[in-house]
């Protein structure tokens, strides 16, 4: 359950909230983009849902929240949209909506390694591509 009191600061004013156990997963980004946003290691409320659609779609993302980090001091029944799961992406594709803390960091795949490290890694390579730029021509083979 989310604590009103670890909001983060991001969070617009009303009865949505995010708090500061989030571990930017994604999850509630996917379910309702139009109500949360991103920070820099966390997901906040940029706009409160107004509509009765829209406050079901996020009370779906608060469902689906596998730290439980998003709060609704409303009086919006929570039970009543575990009906909606699983939700269609695209058929045959559905979303189940149940998500464990350690499958999210599981799925996080790392970060891609700058282009330039296998330069750096390999000196032949590095030169060979510093001698293309410049058009010297040393980095084709000589023939004997």
């Amino acid at each position: 359950m989310a604590n009103p009191r670890k909001r983060v600061p991001e969070n617009v004013p009303g009865d949505f909230f995010v708090d500061s156990t989030c571990i930017d997963c994604d999850t509630c980004r996917q379910i309702a983009p139009a109500v949360f946003g991103e920070a820099p290691g966390t997901s906040f409320v940029k706009a409160q849902p107004v509509a009765g659609a829209d406050r079901r779609t996020a009370l779906r993302a608060l469902l689906a929240c596998p730290t439980g980090s998003i709060g609704c001091l409303g009086d919006d029944d929570v039970k009543a949209v575990t009906e909606d799961f699983p939700l269609v992406v695209e058929e045959p594709v559905f979303y189940c909506g149940y998500n464990s803390p350690e499958v999210i960091r599981r799925q996080q795949l790392p970060r891609p390694a700058p282009r330039r490290q296998l330069a750096d890694r390999f000196p032949e390579v590095r030169d060979a591509a510093r001698a293309a730029v410049r058009g010297t021509g040393r980095h084709r083979p000589t023939s004997s």
